[in-house]
Order: structure tokens, then sequence, then C-alpha cells
């Protein structure tokens, strides 16, 4: 298992416990109708836009998103700041500074990280 990441739409989707990048996708669902007997047609998932590893370091207060993801490739920086304020993070992570480095080893990129967001709830 493993500290992996995806971008989809607008979303981060974050977790420590998938093998893969694809178990984080958002599969098609369907939504309730009160027309069609309370099913619609299934909805399509945002595409996904890239995605990572990343680290927390609870001491030193920060997330840092980095690398890249090996079935979808990496996020861009634009995308990732956008979706920052979009995303739900976790309580614990409540003034927390979010980073990203586009550095494949997390030892460089602890070293190299851009400073892209502030959690606050």
């Amino acid at each position: 298992m493993a500290k992996k990441f995806i971008l989809q739409g607008n979303s981060l989707r974050i977790s420590a416990s998938v093998d893969f990048h694809l178990e984080l996708v958002q599969k098609p669902g369907i939504r309730p109708n009160s027309f069609n007997f309370g099913r619609q047609p299934e909805q399509k998932p945002d595409p996904v836009k890239g995605g990572g590893w990343w680290h927390a370091d609870d001491q030193e207060k920060f997330i840092l998103f980095y690398s890249a993801s090996t079935d979808f490739g990496p996020v861009t920086l634009p995308d990732l700041i956008a979706a920052c304020p979009e995303s739900y993070f976790s309580a614990h992570w409540d003034g927390y500074q979010v980073y990203y480095s586009d550095r494949v080893k997390l030892e460089e990129a602890l070293e190299n990280k851009t400073l892209i967001f502030q959690i606050q709830r």
C-alpha cells in the first residue's frame, strides 16, 4: 500500500491505502430521479488530470504532493493549485501548508518544493 493521489476534475482524491492510482478513480454512478422510477442515466465521472504521491509531515505541518502517476502521468501545477480550494482535506490537516514538487524521489522533492496552498477549515 502506498500514499497516492489523483486529480479528477477539480477534486483531489487522496489515499494511503492503494496499490495503483487507478484505484482512486471515481466510477460512473446512477443518480435518483423521480421521472424514471428513481434512476437516471449513468453520470460520467470527470476526467483524471494526473496524479502522484504524497507525504505528510505532522511535526512541520505540511503536505507535499510530488512525482507522477504511472497510470495517468503528472498533474500540472496550475491544475493542482486550482483544485486545492475545491478539495476536501482531513480535519487533522487543518493549518497545514500544501507543497508541490515535480521531482520523482521524495528526498529530492523535499528539497525542491513550492508552496501552493494553506489548509484552513
